[in-house]
């Protein structure tokens, strides 16, 4: 729906119909006497009016519960909430529209006996202009001759818009006879290449701070299950198999404990990543002696946002509490039974190489580059553990602030002018712990407590907002070493298939054969023939339908492809009738498909008018970067053809 609200001069073409189109249609039989149409304007103003901070969803979103009331109504398959294709949809929605705004139907009305709505004296000047504008563009006279004839019947916003015209050449194999069709087309349905080998990005995390973080790109065919990858990477590191724990991370908390068996292609065709920590051997947990402890990451922001008030119809600023996780999770190896001091002191130990290292730090007055991590991590965990001490003695020492004056000395790394670590905020706990078993009362009173711990203790670093985030912030891979090695596959590296390549394999000849299929009229030869396609008028908005949703030869069974398909944002050009190049295009909006064919998610890139993408993922709406428009998800691709002329004669 975002898609098409996208669409330059669609809105504005269908409001200029309503008062020809009326309550009950224009009386086409293949319509729906105007329902889709007076909902889908009504949902387009509600957007319109929370957008301008009016109506139910101002401030928010817009749940479009009406329209899709009248979308059941209208066609039953669309009914309840199980996923449905989202092409299907486009179709459905567009040839809906088409039929209820056609007034080439109306033309025809009174020869068929139908009763002909009031002419509002531009339908006829409309019909005549997008016909002779577009039909100018044919590579000849046959061709612009369809043209004609395809709009004499189909005369709406819809196919000014998004309609094209294909030709079709078949050439008999026996006789050698060309014969020429010409189809109309709202959609540009092109084939996926098959899938590339699939690939699992493979994190190791050490669990000592003076480890590497290494990731490799395993190939999900030779490797086939968890089992083999960490087998192969435990030899590449040098730590036993048994002591790296498979692990899938969920933002920035862990996920789930992945079993050995599970199969590679499943990660690959998933997020995408496996990471490998490295624990305690096995025979250490069995004899009680190590737990396996996750922790993760939390810290509460306090923000200013401006929120809709309903009592006073307008926007308020308002501060709220926002709270986020954060960095990498840790996994620590810790005795089932410990002081809440000690478990405060391991963490700290373990995040010095969560750290990202600034560019230029300054170490006692000394200067020290990115490329001295070693050193700027044993600092830095020096300095957590004297922001420790300093906390601790706050407490009980009056006398604070000349103990522990060089905290304030130039130990403290300035990465920007303002923002040093304080003493103030040193006073204050640098985190609290949160988790099953810790008396909160005790840490409050600073009681050094006993915590006893189980395999299913999960614990939360509540950090002070003032202590870390100042001036640096947790990397999720601080740091990371990339290793290149054979454990990627022979394949790794071509070049991604491109939107060029696929419209080429569209246009490609085609074996035309078997039963049921061509036979010549001349020859009456039933064997062989070839097809090749051309484009012959390439419509304004150009509507890309990756076919991802595929039978498998193999198989015989429906399955999806996740192959990335490079389409660039601006300057793609369809070849056209006689070897041409239409007007460019560009990208304007992107439907995703995430998932399989069992269950996914549909979201929506959308340009605006600044040229700043946005994602519009259900309720939540998101800035994103070009480089993130294209991805292996894009299912359904909008262009815009960079000719203003042709689109003000469409719409």
């Amino acid at each position: 729906m975002r898609a098409l609200m996208a669409t330059e001069g669609m809105t504005e073409a269908l409001r200029s119909m309503q008062t020809m189109v009326g309550d009950d249609g224009l009386g086409n039989p293949l319509a729906f006497d105007g329902r889709l149409f007076a909902s889908y304007l009504d949902l387009v103003e509600l957007v319109e009016q929370a957008a301008a901070g009016r109506g139910s969803g101002s401030g928010s979103c817009v749940a479009p519960a009406a329209f899709k009331h009248v979308m059941d109504g209208l066609a039953p398959s669309f009914k309840g909430h199980a996923q449905h294709d989202a092409h299907e949809l486009w179709s459905f929605l567009l040839d809906g529209l088409h039929e209820e705004t056609n007034v080439a139907r109306a033309q025809r009305a009174e020869t068929e006996g139908e009763e002909e709505p009031e002419d509002d004296g531009q339908r006829t000047g409309r019909v005549t202009t997008m016909v002779e504008h577009r039909a100018k563009e044919a590579s000849d006279a046959e061709a612009a001759a369809a043209w004609r004839r395809y709009v004499a019947s189909n005369a709406s916003p819809v196919t000014g818009m998004f309609a094209g015209l294909l030709r079709s050449l078949v050439l008999c194999d026996s006789c050698g006879l060309g014969s020429t069709t010409f189809d109309p087309f709202t959609s540009l349905a092109l084939p996926v290449p098959p899938d590339p080998p699939a690939t699992v990005k493979v994190t190791v995390v050490p669990a000592v701070a003076d480890g590497r973080f290494v990731q490799y790109t395993v190939d999900a065919e030779t490797y086939e299950d968890v089992e083999e990858i960490s087998e192969a990477v435990s030899e590449l590191v040098g730590i036993s198999s048994d002591a790296l724990l498979p692990v899938i991370i969920v933002g920035s908390g862990f996920g789930e404990y992945v079993p050995e068996s599970r199969e590679s292609d499943e990660l690959a065709y998933g997020d995408g990543s496996l990471y490998l920590y490295q624990v305690a051997p096995p025979d250490e947990l069995a004899s009680g002696a190590v737990i396996r402890l996750p922790v993760c990451h939390r810290a509460n922001f306090a923000v200013e946002t401006e929120v809709y008030d309903a009592a006073t119809e307008g926007y308020v600023v308002r501060r709220v509490v926002r709270q986020e996780y954060l960095g990498l999770p840790l996994m620590l190896s810790t005795p089932p039974v410990v002081k809440y001091s000690e478990l405060k002191k391991q963490i700290l130990s373990a995040m010095a190489h969560y750290v990202s290292v600034p560019d230029t730090v300054s170490l006692n007055n000394s200067e020290a580059d990115a490329d001295a991590v070693a050193g700027f991590r044993a600092w830095f965990h020096e300095y957590m553990m004297l922001l420790a001490a300093a906390a601790e003695a706050a407490q009980a020492d009056s006398d604070f602030d000349s103990d522990y004056d060089e905290l304030d000395a130039g130990y403290f790394p300035q990465v920007e002018p303002g923002l040093p670590l304080s003493l103030a905020a040193a006073r204050g706990e640098l985190f609290t712990l949160m988790a099953d078993g810790i008396d909160q009362s005790a840490v409050d009173a600073g009681i050094d407590q006993d915590l006893v711990l189980s395999p299913d203790t999960y614990v939360v670093v509540e950090w002070n907002e003032q202590v870390v985030w100042e001036a640096y912030s947790l990397s999720r891979l601080a740091d990371c070493e990339y290793d290149e090695t054979s454990l990627a596959g022979s394949q790794r590296g071509a070049l991604a298939p491109t939107l060029d390549n696929a419209v080429a394999a569209f246009a490609a000849p085609q074996v035309v054969s078997g039963d049921g299929g061509w036979r010549c009229p001349a020859c009456e030869a039933g064997g062989r023939a070839t097809q090749m396609l051309s484009i012959e008028l390439p419509p304004p908005m150009l509507v890309v339908h990756l076919k991802r949703f595929v039978q498998d030869e193999a198989s015989g069974r429906l399955a999806k492809k996740h192959a990335f398909v490079d389409a660039p944002l601006v300057g793609f050009s369809l070849p056209v009738t006689g070897g041409g190049a239409s007007a460019g295009y560009s990208l304007y909006a992107v439907v995703n498909h995430y998932g399989g064919l069992g269950g996914g998610h549909y979201t929506a890139h959308v340009c605006g008018d600044n040229g700043v993408w946005w994602t519009y993922n259900d309720s939540r709406v998101s800035e994103t970067q070009e480089a993130s428009v294209v991805s292996s998800a894009a299912y359904l691709l909008l262009y815009r053809r960079n000719d203003q002329g042709l689109l003000q004669a469409s719409s």
